[in-house]
């Protein structure tokens, strides 16, 4: 008994190729796009350079800024001043100041534009500077109750769309 199970560990040492674990862990990155153009910034979107589908949710920030002796600081908004940030566009919509993209994106694909264009208005002679960052995060579309316990004002449909929660 001894003999054939040291002939056989012996066997399978000299017999058995080397197995090589290839896990490759998914990962979801977005890369918005955005045109800036003529005091405006619109047509924004974002693509997934991720390797699995995601939905994706965003948000603008928006705050202002002036050269005050020589350093530029964060100050509140001139008097007067309007931003008018525009319609949800395409399939996106919005919860509170957040902005969803109700269905999956696929590897290498994009999102519909979500706003239309957003505008800056100042009063004559004010020298401060309207910044209007977009920020988005995505999170893989599998499995549904991952989106649901992260993103609480949202639910996944049984079609596999966000829906308002």
């Amino acid at each position: 008994l001894i003999a054939a199970v040291g002939g056989t560990v012996a066997y399978l040492q000299t017999n058995s190729a080397s197995v090589t674990n290839t896990f490759t862990p998914a990962e979801g990155k977005i890369i918005p796009d955005e045109d800036t153009t003529a005091n405006r910034k619109s047509k924004i979107t974002f693509w997934n350079d991720g390797t699995v589908p995601v939905y994706i949710r965003a948000t603008l920030v928006i705050y202002w800024t002036d050269t005050i002796n020589g350093t530029e600081q964060t100050i509140a908004p001139p008097a007067a001043n309007l931003v008018n940030i525009g319609a949800v566009q395409g399939k996106w919509f919005q919860v509170g100041d957040i902005y969803y993209y109700p269905e999956p994106v696929a590897p290498g694909a994009s999102t519909d534009v979500m706003l239309n264009p957003i505008t800056v208005a100042l009063p004559d002679g004010s020298t401060a500077q309207c910044h209007i960052d977009v920020r988005a995060e995505a999170i893989q579309a599998e499995p549904k109750s991952v989106v649901e316990t992260a993103w609480l004002d949202v639910n996944v449909g049984s079609d596999g769309m966000l829906v308002k929660g």
